[in-house]
């Protein structure tokens, strides 16, 4: 029997692509929001509801968790709002649900977390909504993996990095060297026009047994990735030259990303420019 693998947001941006590759390598499970588990056939693509009993039946059982509780606001062109303490109820619920069922836990968070914990480390002032929610959902997960004797990966995967990141960081490098004010479009969110094969590989990967139960690990799609706003601020540690950041809040400025990266030649000539991205987050 092959081994399980229960996804919760399959209908998402990465779920949805996640999907059908797993399927081909595990029996897959899909959790819904009511918390509700259905399986999955890969020949029919359809779903069947099921018992949490059925997993039984599988001698390793993975759960992967890729799902956001979004709170959406009244005009849905200005994005959604993130609640910590939403996220952290809802993974509650699911961790209770699935007490006793799993085996190894792989949960999808975000590298702005790490960013999260770098300004921290250096006292550096900000907010960033989304990176408090995952981090207190990356804490969740890990206190409960360690006392129930689970495997847990944590994945911190990366915003947007293609063949032209390396510029844009020596870019951001050489404002730092200089004293210079660094511009950033709040954490350097990307945008969804390109597919994630990298970041499903390495889910996959990560979904087969392989550490000491009560082990977990930190990692990122690309190991050693920092966003652009951190290496600014670490060169500027460096030399010792005093961090300006003109910020511009995501609020302000998705409608108008929106707009221009709906326009597929637009989105054509900005990857010839940027070079393809690997996996956005």
């Amino acid at each position: 029997m092959k081994n399980a693998l229960i996804i919760c947001g399959a209908s998402g941006f990465v779920g949805s692509k996640l999907l059908p590759v797993a399927a081909s390598r595990f029996q897959v499970y899909v959790l819904n929001r009511d918390l509700s588990l259905c399986l999955f056939d890969k020949n029919t693509n359809c779903f069947k509801k099921v018992s949490l009993s059925t997993l039984t039946k599988h001698e390793f059982k993975v759960l992967v968790q890729l799902a956001i509780s979004k709170k959406s606001r009244l005009f849905k062109f200005w994005g959604a709002i993130y609640n910590t303490d939403d996220n952290v109820h809802l993974n509650k619920q699911l961790l209770v649900r699935l007490s006793g069922y799993v085996d190894k836990i792989v949960l999808l968070s975000s590298l702005r977390v790490s960013m999260l914990e770098f300004f921290r480390t250096y006292d550096i002032g900000f907010t960033d909504e989304y990176a408090e929610m995952k981090k207190a959902v990356e804490d969740l997960y890990r206190n409960s993996a360690l006392s129930q004797s689970l495997q847990i990966c944590i994945i911190r995967s990366p915003v947007i990095f293609g063949l032209g990141s390396q510029s844009v960081s020596e870019f951001a490098r050489r404002l730092g060297r200089r004293g210079l004010p660094f511009v950033a479009l709040e954490f350097e969110i990307g945008f969804r026009f390109v597919d994630a094969p990298l970041l499903i590989q390495y889910v996959l990967e990560q979904s087969m047994p392989s550490m000491t139960p009560g082990q977990h690990i930190v990692e990122t799609v690309s190991p050693g990735v920092k966003s652009f706003s951190q290496v600014y601020y670490e060169e500027c540690l460096k030399t010792g030259n005093r961090p300006i950041t003109i910020r511009l809040p995501y609020r302000l400025w998705r409608p108008v990303a929106r707009f221009i990266f709906s326009k597929s030649l637009y989105s054509r000539l900005m990857i010839s420019f940027i070079g393809r991205p690997h996996y956005i987050g």
